[in-house]
């Protein structure tokens, strides 16, 4: 009887221990929609999606098109923020068109909200800034003019 209970005892040990090796993370995703600020009739979808085990990803889907443009992490930089409990955070994600770095993204995040961000293409320098795009009657407009 006690070899029994041993048995099933290591057998609970050893599958307890596997279950942490083959669960899937979580994952935290955040999808938001931008305007061009100086066209904001023009719309842009952002989305990071950030794992418990610290992977990130990220995408950008512009209006017109059907397919995700994926991102790169490159850097990220918390600061501190002593005045409230949230941290700034920088990172600099690189556009990957064609197997090809077309262009990064520089966001600016306080906590894990993104409320604007800037792209640098690379071939000409060029700068494109974005904002939050408002929601009327609580509507995503990204979400409204891509239906």
């Amino acid at each position: 009887m006690i070899r029994l209970t041993r048995a099933a005892l290591s057998v609970a040990v050893s599958l307890l221990a596997l279950q942490h090796v083959f669960a899937e993370p979580s994952a935290a995703v955040q999808t938001r929609c931008f305007r061009f600020s100086d066209q904001p009739g023009k719309l842009v979808q952002l989305r990071l999606i950030g794992t418990q085990d610290d992977n990130k990803a990220g995408f950008v889907l512009y209006a017109g098109s059907k397919a995700w443009i994926p991102l790169v992490l490159s850097r990220s930089q918390v600061i501190p923020m002593a005045d409230s409990g949230r941290n700034q955070v920088d990172e600099e994600w690189v556009e990957i068109v064609h197997d090809q770095v077309t262009g990064r993204y520089l966001l600016s995040m306080f906590g894990n909200e993104v409320n604007s961000f800037e792209y640098v293409n690379r071939k000409n320098g060029a700068k494109t800034e974005f904002t939050l795009a408002p929601r009327l009657h609580d509507i995503n407009p990204c979400e409204a003019r891509w239906q």
